[in-house]
Order: structure tokens, then C-alpha cells, then sequence
């Protein structure tokens, strides 16, 4: 049986964009085990990797962080300490936060429309804890903000509910699937 906890992550300067919510929660993860790293700097490591940005009828358009790139730029500060579980049930995540480690999830928070086109509005949040009496997952946002989340609710967002069209295909074919944390499996220092 698990116990609530919480962690208090360090702030980090909040998104300034449509795409980097992995850059900016890695950033508060690799700060929270100890390492002098920015927001800037892993938004420009990360740039790099991106799979499509683009601009649609006035609108930027990107898929954002992969997981398996979120994996490999935490892992040039925590080499094999980066770990990455997909197809993840909520005790395995629970087990993480249970062990004081905070954990990146990838949760879908919408649609964006593209006329005819609907592609889901994935995000990546810091996970810093849990109570299971109440039942919360408690995490913070990109903008530095602490929040609280039911279980079901998490675990809704958590599963993605991938539709089948164009988009969702390339987000497939580059490892975006259902129930996505990565973490830094070490005990913080």
C-alpha cells in the first residue's frame, strides 16, 4: 500500500511556446536531481530533434517532444539513469512517485482543428506525487503551477485516445503511445 506524497520541484521560467513542454519539464526534473541546466538550453538541445514544426492557415503546428527524444536528452545529464515506460498502468507510475522520483507523463489536454482535420493536443506534465485516500495525482504544469488531478481524470488524459488519420500515424511511428512517464531512476541527492 502506498503513502501520500509530494515533491516540490524547482520553478522553471514558464513555456514560451506551442512545443517545449518536455524541454521545460525536463528541466525541472534535471534541476530537481542537482544539475545547473536551463529551459533555453534544453529547448535548444531539443530543437534539434524535432520531427515537424510547421505553420498551418496562421498556425504552428508541431509534435512536440517524442518520448524516446525526452529519453535521450535527460539522458545526456543521467545517462543510463533515464527511463522510459509506455503501455504503463497507474501503480507502475504510482511505484515511481513512491520512491521520491518525479516522473514526466504525457497527457492529452484537447484538439487542435485543421479544418476537417482533428489532431490531439498532447502535453507533458511533472508528476510530483499522490495521495490514495483521496485518490489525486498532484503535478506541475509548465507554467510552474502545482495542481491536483483526480486518478480517473489523470489516467483519461494519460490514455490519449489516438484517432486514426495522418497525424496520429507519424505520432505512432515515432513511439507516441498511451500511458508514457519517463524518470530518472536514482535516489535524488
Amino acid at each position: 500500500m502506498f503513502s501520500a506524497n509530494r515533491l516540490i520541484l524547482p520553478a522553471v521560467a514558464p513555456q514560451s511556446d506551442r512545443w517545449s513542454c518536455g524541454p521545460n519539464s525536463a528541466t525541472r526534473l534535471l534541476q530537481f536531481y542537482g544539475h545547473a541546466v536551463n529551459y533555453s538550453q534544453l529547448k535548444q538541445v531539443t530543437a534539434k530533434k524535432l520531427l515537424f514544426v510547421a505553420t498551418i492557415r496562421g498556425q504552428e503546428i508541431s509534435t512536440g517532444t517524442p518520448p524516446r527524444v525526452l529519453q535521450s536528452v535527460i539522458s545526456v545529464w543521467e545517462k543510463d539513469h533515464t527511463k522510459l515506460k509506455q503501455n504503463a498502468q497507474l501503480p507502475d507510475l504510482l511505484q515511481v512517485l513512491a520512491q521520491n522520483k518525479p516522473a514526466i507523463a504525457l497527457v492529452r489536454v484537447g484538439n487542435i482543428s485543421l479544418g476537417k482535420l482533428t489532431i490531439p493536443a498532447l502535453h507533458w506534465i511533472t508528476v510530483t506525487g499522490f495521495d490514495p485516500q483521496s485518490e489525486l495525482i498532484f503535478y506541475t504544469d509548465t507554467n510552474s503551477q502545482n495542481y491536483q488531478i483526480s486518478y480517473a481524470e489523470f489516467d483519461h488524459q494519460w490514455q490519449l485516445n489516438l484517432s486514426k488519420n495522418p497525424v496520429t500515424a507519424l505520432l505512432r511511428l515515432h513511439g507516441v503511445v498511451p500511458r508514457t512517464f519517463v524518470w530518472v531512476d536514482r535516489t535524488p541527492t
